[in-house]
């Protein structure tokens, strides 16, 4: 069942919004340069991932397809060899019901025999990034963002997604591979109604992007993940 929990949030959450500063007072208003390091066609982001500590190894890095002024996609395919075929059927049940309830999108999800591929887009730029609900709605994340800064998105069941900028130190303590930089962490607290998720985690970097997601599911499971973007790192 943690196996599940795995892919169910971690297919959900990239297509949430996987990614890199310009002042706009529009909440939803997203400048600054497109053509950077981070979003650069070919680039790979490496995934390693923990549920309840425990390592989850990854066979292929999520890969950067297309860059159309910033809108960038996303694609990657993940084998499900490890799954159980009692938890692949889980899969086939959960897994729509979930991307149905957040419903983002531009986001396509195949579930094959032993592999599951997605493709996905999201604007991306020097100062943020910015993922579009298919009932309009945005969430916009820009670097600069101040401590106790708030988000609020409304779903298209009227439920509200709400997170708030809850750490910014200024001091390079979070390590990213073999370095150390400074993040903003943003903490997510779920709809009540949300099929699996109670709490997400976040912690960001104008250079690197998304460089740490954490869940915190109703079952009481905890799935962290490190996303490295190797093609701006190295």
């Amino acid at each position: 069942m943690k196996k599940l929990s795995f892919w169910l949030f971690f297919i959900g959450m990239i297509v949430m919004g996987l990614n890199a500063c310009d002042k706009d007072d529009n909440p939803d208003t997203l400048l600054g340069d497109t053509d950077i390091p981070l979003t650069k066609v070919g680039g790979e982001i490496g995934v390693y991932a923990k549920i309840n500590g425990k390592s989850i190894p990854f066979e292929k890095d999520i890969k950067i397809t297309a860059n159309d002024k910033g809108v960038v996609t996303y694609e990657g395919t993940f084998n499900t060899d490890n799954l159980t075929v009692e938890e692949k059927q889980k899969v086939l049940n959960m897994l729509p019901s979930f991307l149905d309830y957040y419903k983002p999108k531009d986001t396509q999800v195949k579930i094959g025999l032993n592999t599951i591929d997605f493709t996905f887009k999201t604007k991306v730029t020097s100062q943020g990034f910015q993922h579009e609900l298919d009932n309009g709605k945005k969430i916009t994340i820009k670097y600069d963002d101040p401590l106790g800064q708030e988000y609020k998105v409304t779903l298209n069941n009227g439920e509200v997604l709400t997170g708030k900028v809850t750490e910014k130190t200024g001091k390079d303590e979070f390590e990213l591979g073999f370095i150390r930089i400074k993040t903003s962490k943003i903490d997510f607290t779920a709809p009540d109604s949300d099929p699996a998720i109670k709490n997400m985690t976040i912690r960001i970097n104008h250079k690197f992007g998304i460089v740490y997601m954490q869940l915190d599911e109703k079952g009481g499971d905890k799935l962290e993940m490190n996303l490295i973007p190797w093609h701006v790192v190295l």
